[in-house]
C-alpha cells in the first residue's frame, strides 16, 4: 500500500541542517498494523506526518497504492490525504463547542463521497456504538473521561472509511486501564482490515503490531515482522 525509498527530511536554519529523516526505506503492506519506536527526537511523528501526506520529504519516494506523491498537486495530495488516512492524535483534538456525534460527523465536510446529511448521521452513530460510546453521543468532550474522548477521536478518524489509519501516542494521554481499552481497539480494526501505523513510547503495546519498526536518529535501525502477539480482547 506504502512504500518509502530513501526519504529524507532536513530542516534548515542559516546556520545549521537538521536531518529529521535520513534514509528511510519502509513498505506497509495492507492489513498491517506497524508500530513505530524510538526516543523522543528521532523522527517518529515527522514519519508519520510523511505518510500522511501532511509534511512532505525533502528528498526520496512515497507511493501510495501506486501513485508517486511526488508528482502531484496540492490539490491532489488533500484529495489522497481525505480518502486513504484517518489520523488520530495524543490530545484527541475534538472541538469543544461541537458534541460527539458533531465531531465524528466533521470529516465528511471534506468527503469527496456524496452522502445526504441522514446517511452522514446514519454512519456516525454506527461509528460511536461500535467504540461504545452511544451513550454519550450528545455529550461535548468536557462531559468525557479521556479514554471515552479518544474512542470519540477514533470514531472521527474512521467516519471517511480510510484505508490507513495513523495514530500518534493514541494511548500517551491515557492511564494503563484507558490505554489496554485503546489498544484493543485498534487491534480489533486492525483484524477488521485497517491498516494501522501508530507511534508509541510503549514498548508492550509496541510488540503487539504485526510489523514493529525501530528508530534512532532519523534512520530505521530494525524492522519486525514475525507476527503480532496473542492479546486478550477485553
Amino acid at each position: 500500500m506504502i512504500e518509502l525509498t530513501d526519504i529524507c527530511k532536513v530542516f534548515s536554519t542559516d546556520e545549521i541542517e537538521t536531518y529529521a529523516l535520513n534514509g528511510i526505506n519502509l513498505k506497509v503492506e495492507k492489513g498491517d498494523f506497524v508500530s513505530v519506536m524510538g526516543p523522543s527526537g528521532c523522527g517518529k511523528s515527522t514519519l508519520l506526518n510523511i505518510i500522511g501526506l501532511l509534511d512532505t520529504p525533502t528528498g526520496g519516494r512515497l507511493t501510495v497504492e501506486g501513485t508517486d506523491t511526488g508528482g502531484l498537486t496540492d490539490k491532489e495530495l488533500a484529495r489522497m490525504r481525505n480518502g486513504e488516512f484517518g489520523f488520530i492524535f495524543q490530545s484527541f483534538h475534538l472541538i469543544p463547542s461541537l458534541n460527539i456525534l458533531q465531531n465524528v460527523e466533521l470529516p465528511m465536510l471534506y468527503s469527496h463521497e456524496k452522502l445526504t446529511s441522514r446517511e452522514i448521521r446514519e454512519r456516525a452513530m454506527g461509528l460511536i456504538e461500535k467504540v461504545g460510546l452511544e451513550s454519550r453521543a450528545k455529550h461535548h468532550a468536557s462531559q468525557l473521561s479521556g479514554g471515552q474522548c479518544q474512542r470519540a477521536a477514533i470514531a472521527r478518524a474512521m467516519i471517511t472509511h480510510p484505508h490507513v489509519l495513523l495514530a500518534d501516542e493514541p494511548t500517551g494521554n491515557l492511564d494503563s486501564r484507558m490505554g489496554r481499552e485503546i489498544m484493543d481497539l485498534l487491534i480489533r480494526l486492525n483484524v477488521e482490515g485497517t491498516t494501522i501505523v501508530m507511534v508509541t513510547h510503549d514498548a508492550k503495546l509496541a510488540s503487539e503490531a504485526t510489523v514493529r519498526v525501530t528508530m534512532s536518529d532519523g534512520e530505521i535501525t530494525s524492522v519486525d515482522r514475525s507476527g503480532m502477539q496473542k492479546t486478550e480482547m477485553r
